[in-house]
């Protein structure tokens, strides 16, 4: 019987598309890729991984992990245009994904962007509370910036998470202090007090917090610490700070 050429020509289109269809990628497969990326991202292969996270972009163009590494790769290699291209994807693709909103503010920064990094911390730590180092980028700027009382609730959770970080205890106590909340500031300035014994500034500060509590027994032996350190190092400026304040909780 011979070959019906008209029939074949029309069945071989369709054995293209089922063949076609039966190769196209997967979410599966995309989720392999990026698996792949990711270990050879741990292993420091960064030319491999970003081949990985790229077929897993092919794969699954929806896909807002991929795009967050490959644009994690592109900052690390400074090139912040591609980098921020690929997270915005990812945020476009995930609005609330934290990760990607951060890598963008720090990419944005290194290009002189301060405000828009602004926004971009912002919507890190409000797309999840609990991300300590977004958190603590945008009180840092803001506190850069002079604005202490949108960086105070910032730093206010910081000292509650990283109680151990002398520099956000410190700096909280000061925030604390100086927006009239003198209990939330005391803690954190004895925590620093007890680790910075011959640190005058510090004995100063809880001083003034003691002082303003009302407990005067104590606020007199730190201003006195403080007085003491001041005058040894010679800077008469501090030193007359401490004296004046010991002066007026004498006369309580």
């Amino acid at each position: 019987m011979p070959y019906n050429i008209p029939l074949m020509r029309r069945f071989i289109p369709l054995a293209l598309v089922l063949s076609s269809c039966a190769s196209a990628p997967t979410a599966e497969d995309a989720r392999a890729h990026y698996r792949q990326g990711y270990q050879y991202m741990t292993l420091g292969d960064v030319t491999l991984a970003k081949e990985e996270f790229i077929k897993a972009i092919k794969a699954d163009t929806t896909f807002a992990e991929a795009y967050c590494r490959l644009g994690y790769i592109y900052a690390a290699e400074e090139n912040y245009v591609d980098a921020m291209f690929n997270y915005r994807k990812a945020i476009a693709f995930k609005p609330s994904y934290a990760d990607a909103h951060y890598y963008l503010a720090l990419a944005l920064l290194a290009t002189g962007d301060t405000a828009k990094a602004l926004e971009e911390f912002y919507a890190a730590v409000q797309a999840d509370s609990s991300y300590i180092m977004a958190r603590e980028a945008l009180g840092s700027l803001l506190l850069s910036a002079g604005k202490y009382e949108e960086a105070y609730p910032h730093y206010e959770v910081l000292a509650k998470a990283k109680y151990q970080d002398l520099n956000i205890q410190y700096t909280f106590a000061v925030l604390a202090y100086y927006s009239g909340h003198y209990n939330e500031a005391l803690l954190p300035a004895q925590r620093v007090a007890a680790a910075n014994d011959n640190n005058p500034e510090v004995h100063l500060l809880l001083g003034s917090i003691l002082t303003q509590l009302g407990r005067y027994g104590e606020a007199g032996l730190e201003l006195q610490k403080a007085f003491d350190q001041f005058t040894a190092k010679g800077d008469s400026e501090n030193a007359a700070k401490a004296k004046g304040l010991l002066d007026k909780i004498k006369k309580k």
